[in-house]
């Protein structure tokens, strides 16, 4: 089995007119290979080309923890200001802009600064509360509140 660079090769010069025996014999192979390579070409395109093609390793598995799997979802979350540089989501100004240059996007004033951190004032049960349903579900404090509020509204995304 040849690697994915010559099956994309081989679909590019498909795409390009190449007849099948024209690119068989170019990759010195029998034409059914070449036929099998030209079906899997655009396979071997992803492989060779994934969809974080020009982040930093660290910001795509970032961007992967967070549940974006296209560039198309970073786009969407981007563009409904769920990114945003913020210490409290790990996403430092740096990072933020990297994201920004990789998308093409327009900076915006409302996506560049986290929202202002919301103050409240519980009763010792509610914070005893709080602590168990943290505690036992594994999250922080603040996802526990977020989910909750989020459920009271009626949130269809969450």
């Amino acid at each position: 089995m040849r690697n994915p660079r010559q099956k994309w090769k081989a679909y590019q010069l498909h795409e390009w007119g190449w007849s099948l025996e024209e690119i068989a014999t170019a990759f010195r192979v029998k034409p059914d290979t070449a036929a099998s390579w030209i079906d899997h070409g655009q396979e071997a395109y992803r492989e060779l080309h994934p969809w974080h093609e020009g982040l930093p390793t660290r910001l795509a598995n970032y961007l992967k923890a967070m549940g974006l799997h296209s560039r198309e979802e970073v786009q969407h979350a981007f563009q409904r200001g769920q990114l945003y540089a913020g210490v409290e989501n790990g996403l430092g100004e740096m990072r933020y802009r990297e994201i920004i240059d990789w998308l093409g996007a327009d900076e915006s004033p409302s996506h560049w600064q986290a929202p202002p951190p919301l103050v409240l004032d519980l009763s010792p049960r509610a914070h005893q509360v709080l602590r168990y349903l943290a505690r036992r579900r594994g999250v922080s404090r603040d996802d526990i509140i977020e989910r909750l509020l989020l459920e009271a509204a009626g949130d269809p995304e969450d």
